[in-house]
């Protein structure tokens, strides 16, 4: 088999034979096979991707979800995609993130973190233009960092990492969700599933009652509320919060400089959703647990030169 052909099953052998003694040998375990890649996934990606390479396919979520490593020319890529296209795709850059870039950072909350993973986003059903993407650890949890360089003003966006993302298919949302939907009288109409490096989901989708707003939702790869933008309750007075929730935005504005813009209690999980300001460079979005830890956070820098 020649080595650029698409290699659709692996399989791991372990032969080892040791001799404790004359003639004596200890029989190597079975081997083990590893899921199959189907023929219609392979397909897929050999019709966007022909001329790739050193393709090496993995099995992120079993009938759902797969990734490649693969090269074009001389650029290696990584994408992830489902049984129906490929979802994203992501080329690994020589260089390192720009100074221009890391230059922005200086007067930030993020000055002195480390980027990492240099990449340019060239295929994503999310966003329409390319992106560029870089990784970088903050308080001990993982994010990344996606610009459009090239204008005079745009935004470097830091979301939690994501490997790659999924359509909001109906079979794919867990039952616990489907339920809590109904049991609401709403209607999902879309979204996105984000896979993390441990194969986990989080799922940010959108719901609406017939001839409604359209409200936000965010669960975690349990089905468990994290957020919404439904049945909120608007923030009016910050001395009406919880003494924990206080001291949170004290710190905030303490160790960091951000001041709460406005913010909201949410009414199923007892937590609270705060858009936190840092003059007119910076901006978080957080969402809180009714103990006040932080269960997501959105941060953008804005650029204007």
């Amino acid at each position: 088999m020649p080595k650029s052909s698409f290699i659709s099953l692996f399989v791991v052998s372990m032969i080892g034979v040791c001799l404790v003694g004359c003639n004596t040998v200890i029989e190597p375990p079975d081997p083990v096979v590893l899921p199959e890649v189907p023929e219609r996934v392979a397909n897929i990606f050999k019709q966007k991707y022909p001329d790739a390479t050193e393709t090496t396919m993995r099995v992120v979520e079993k009938g759902n979800f797969w990734e490649a490593d693969f090269k074009l020319g001389s650029d290696r890529y990584y994408a992830g995609l489902d049984s129906v296209e490929v979802l994203r795709s992501l080329r690994t850059l020589d260089s390192e993130v720009p100074d221009s870039i890391r230059n922005l950072l200086v007067n930030t909350t993020l000055a002195g973190v480390e980027l990492t993973g240099y990449r340019e986003q060239v295929e994503s059903f999310i966003d329409t233009e390319k992106q560029f993407v870089a990784r970088y650890t903050y308080q001990n949890k993982d994010y990344q960092m996606l610009w459009t360089a090239g204008f005079r003003s745009y935004v470097l966006n830091c979301v939690p990492h994501y490997k790659f993302f999924g359509r909001m298919y109906p079979n794919y949302i867990p039952e616990n969700i489907q339920a809590f939907i109904a049991a609401e009288n709403l209607r999902s109409i879309g979204g996105a599933m984000f896979i993390n490096d441990k194969n986990e989901r989080m799922y940010r989708m959108n719901a609406q009652h017939v001839g409604d707003n359209v409200y936000d939702f965010t669960f975690d790869s349990k089905g468990t509320l994290l957020w919404t933008s439904f049945n909120r309750k608007e923030i009016t007075n910050t001395l009406n919060l919880p003494a924990h929730i206080q001291a949170y935005l004290q710190q905030m504005q303490t160790d960091y400089g951000f001041t709460l813009g406005s913010g909201y209690e949410i009414h199923y999980t007892g937590g609270y959703s705060l858009f936190l300001q840092r003059g007119v460079q910076e901006s978080l979005e957080v969402k809180l647990d009714k103990d006040g830890r932080e269960v997501d956070r959105i941060q953008m820098i804005y650029v204007n030169w």
